[in-house]
């Protein structure tokens, strides 16, 4: 598990309470949660006060600016006064707000594993397709699956394909009698890999590949989760619901709690 992934448990369980809820609107859910905590946490975090009144005087600036009639020369002092109100300004919204992003990024991390996917069904045949390097004498006839059946597919000389094992087994690749990697029939991820400096951030949940493995990286043809028809494909992704949802519930907490 990463660092980002620590509270994943408490989104799944507090997520488990609303599941009779169509995922499209739990992801609204959760776009209203990720913007009401940010705008709360972003008040109490930021001298509200100084923003305030930096905000103040930078209007005012622009106020005279849009006034005035006079020479360029005398108008310059005005600008510069201005552009380093409006740094000073940004320099103290920057902080908190870099701050308040960090729990967003630990519910972004979950959202991608809990929404991001369809989750197989025993039964249903999947492909497997490795990637190798050259030099690595990779030959796939040393390898064999546990708790799965075989599935031929076009091009089985550069993928496996496999049926997806029941809920309570796991499927497994082994080599000579050693056990390359174990997947959870719950736990999926588009790739599985060797280990990588950014995993101890963020997790795979299907876990990696040895260091000393002949395969570079395995990619399964997981079906992506379509959150809702409308629009582009870009737009069918829980992505998109979840940032417009705390996007507009942000902008709203704003008004309302009355930041600066």
């Amino acid at each position: 598990m990463g660092f980002f992934d620590l509270p994943a448990p408490l989104f799944s369980l507090l997520d488990g309470l609303i599941s009779f809820i169509p995922e499209l609107f739990r992801l609204i859910i959760w776009g209203l949660l990720a913007g009401y905590g940010s705008m709360w946490l972003f008040k109490r975090c930021s001298n509200q006060a100084k923003i305030q009144g930096l905000k103040q005087q930078v209007k005012s600036n622009q106020k005279l600016m849009a006034s005035f009639e006079g020479e360029m020369g005398e108008l310059m002092p005005l600008v510069g006064t201005t552009l380093k109100l409006a740094f000073k300004q940004l320099g103290a919204a920057l902080g908190p707000a870099l701050l308040v992003s960090i729990p967003v990024i630990f519910m972004l991390a979950w959202l991608s594993n809990s929404y991001g996917l369809v989750q197989p069904n025993a039964g249903e045949n999947y492909m497997a397709e490795t990637q190798t390097t050259i030099e690595s004498g990779f030959d796939p006839n040393d390898y064999q699956w546990e708790n799965t059946e075989r599935v031929r597919w076009a091009n089985d000389d550069q993928a496996w394909g496999f049926v997806w094992p029941d809920a309570d087994k796991e499927l497994k690749l082994n080599r000579g009698g050693i056990n390359i990697f174990s997947i959870s029939a719950t736990s999926i991820s588009p790739v599985i890999h060797k280990k990588q400096w950014w995993n101890w951030l963020v997790a795979n949940p299907m876990g990696y590949l040895p260091a000393d493995s002949k395969m570079e990286l395995m990619r399964f043809n997981f079906q992506q989760n379509k959150i809702q028809e409308m629009g582009p494909t870009w737009m069918h992704g829980w992505m998109f619901t979840f940032f417009m949802s705390f996007l507009v519930f942000s902008l709203a907490f704003k008004f309302i709690l009355k930041i600066a």
